[in-house]
């Protein structure tokens, strides 16, 4: 019994490691040109420094409410996205090597304590007078903090048609 199941093991394993493949066949036609695409795009990298963050605590007396900081990004270009309704993604870098796409979350540890940390944003569309805006928010949770973020760099990617 034992030889038959190692026999028939070892022909199920063949079988499965056997190519089933034939001679490739004719390359088809050349498919229709199709139309040619534009896409509009700029490139923005933002230095925000430790002193540059406003500070959000929301009105009332709930002591828990979230509390964030906040750094506002204010540019003519925006306006020219937002009215094509186009794209806006928002990188953060990582040690001066890497980017992340925000948002980005992470988890911190110091001194035994531990929390979560996020960054975010939000696109504001124009009104009559004023210019398109991101606003980028950095919100930690879980410790109480006292202070903003460090110095951050934001790559800020505008794309419309």
């Amino acid at each position: 019994m034992k030889k038959m199941f190692l026999y028939l093991t070892m022909a199920l394993t063949g079988l499965c490691l056997a190519s089933c493949e034939g001679p490739q066949g004719p390359v088809g036609p050349r498919g229709a040109k199709g139309e040619p695409g534009s896409v509009n795009m700029k490139t923005y990298t933002y230095r925000v420094n430790f002193e540059d963050w406003n500070k959000f605590v929301p009105e009332g007396p709930d002591p828990d409410a979230v509390q964030y900081y906040y750094y506002d990004i204010v540019d003519e270009d925006m306006n020219v996205y937002l009215n094509q309704k186009g794209v806006v993604m928002v990188y953060r870098y990582v040690d001066n090597k890497c980017q992340k796409p925000l948002p980005d979350e992470q988890y911190c540890i110091d001194n035994g304590d531990i929390w979560q940390e996020q960054f975010d944003f939000d696109v504001y569309e124009p009104d009559d007078n004023e210019l398109g805006s991101v606003r980028i928010y950095w919100t930690i949770n879980d410790y109480v903090y006292e202070g903003a973020p460090d110095t951050q760099v934001f790559r800020v990617v505008l794309m419309w048609p």
